[in-house]
C-alpha cells in the first residue's frame, strides 16, 4: 500500500480565496466521487470485456474458469495500485488542477401575506 503524505501547512495555503478550508474540501470530495464513479466504470467494463471473451459456454471447463479467475485477480491487482480518488483529488487541488466556484447567494424571496 502506497502512503501518502499531506502537508497541513500546504494545505491551508490553498484555502479558497474568501479563507475558508471548508470550500476546498467539499470541492475535493466531489472530485473524488467523480473519480471513483469513473475508476468503477473501467472496472466494470474491463470485467464484462474479459467475460465476453471467455463465452458462458467454455466456463464449464475446470481450466478456463481458473484462467478467468486469473485474468480477473490481475485486473483487480492493476486497480488497487492506483491511489484512491481522495488522494488523486487532493493532488489536483494542490496543483491547482482542480477549480471550483461558489455560487453568490440569493437574494431571499419576498413574503407576501395572503
Amino acid at each position: 500500500m502506497s502512503t501518502y503524505i499531506i502537508n497541513p501547512v500546504e494545505l491551508r495555503m490553498k484555502e479558497d480565496e474568501r479563507g475558508t478550508l471548508y470550500a476546498s474540501i467539499v470541492a475535493m470530495g466531489m472530485r473524488a466521487t467523480d473519480l471513483a464513479v469513473q475508476l468503477r466504470q473501467k472496472l466494470e467494463e474491463e470485467i464484462a470485456d474479459l467475460l465476453e471473451a471467455y463465452g458462458e459456454d467454455e466456463l464449464t471447463n475446470d481450466i478456463r474458469y481458473r484462467r478467468l479467475q486469473e485474468e480477473q485477480y490481475q485486473i483487480a491487482l492493476r486497480f488497487d495500485a492506483i491511489p484512491k480518488p481522495t488522494f488523486l483529488a487532493m493532488k489536483e487541488r494542490l496543483e491547482g488542477k482542480l477549480t471550483y466556484r461558489i455560487p453568490e447567494p440569493h437574494s431571499p424571496l419576498p413574503v407576501t401575506k395572503p
